[in-house]
């Protein structure tokens, strides 16, 4: 599923402001950089907890040297939880935390998953969208219980090998 060079959704993500909810669409968050957004399927979850997210914390320069100059986190968690999980987490690294809290976002990106067998109803896969002036560049999609084609190492080997085509 390539979505490179489509726009972001329209459909709001959500966002804590001065300690309030507040949603915007992703154009907004995303607009004037070259941005990583990650997708993962919960905040506190064990693989985004203990895998996804440190390794990205650990990534962050590299990423940075590859020319990523914003890194977004975003689950089905209201904004509360995504704020409260990364500053558990106490990754060193200015990440921002997005609310796609009924995973619409995600689902016009056809990303949308339903976990509700498992007690976590609809939410958005473990994906990453490079986004670079609104446009969407590249999508990493993992398949479920995977934790591959979005690892900073995927997503770095594929930076470095397309260097030339990004603006």
């Amino acid at each position: 599923m390539s979505h490179s060079g489509h726009p972001l959704p329209s459909q709001p993500l959500w966002s804590l402001v001065d300690g309030q909810p507040q949603a915007a669409p992703a154009a907004e968050h995303l607009a004037q950089h070259r941005s990583l957004l990650v997708s993962v399927p919960g905040a506190f979850t064990p693989t985004c907890h203990n895998r996804h997210l440190p390794a990205l914390a650990a990534a962050w320069p590299d990423l940075q040297a590859a020319g990523i100059t914003q890194l977004f986190c975003m689950a089905a968690n209201d904004a509360f939880v995504m704020q409260a999980w990364l500053t558990s987490l106490d990754l060193g690294i200015p990440i921002q935390g997005l609310s796609d809290p009924d995973a619409q976002f995600a689902e016009a990106l056809g990303l949308a998953s339903d976990a509700s067998q498992r007690g976590m109803g609809k939410r958005g896969k473990r994906f990453c969208l490079l986004v670079e002036q609104g446009l969407i560049r590249h999508t990493w999609i993992d398949e479920p219980g995977q934790f591959v084609q979005t690892h900073p190492d995927t997503i770095l080997q594929w930076l470095q090998t397309h260097q030339n085509q990004l603006t």
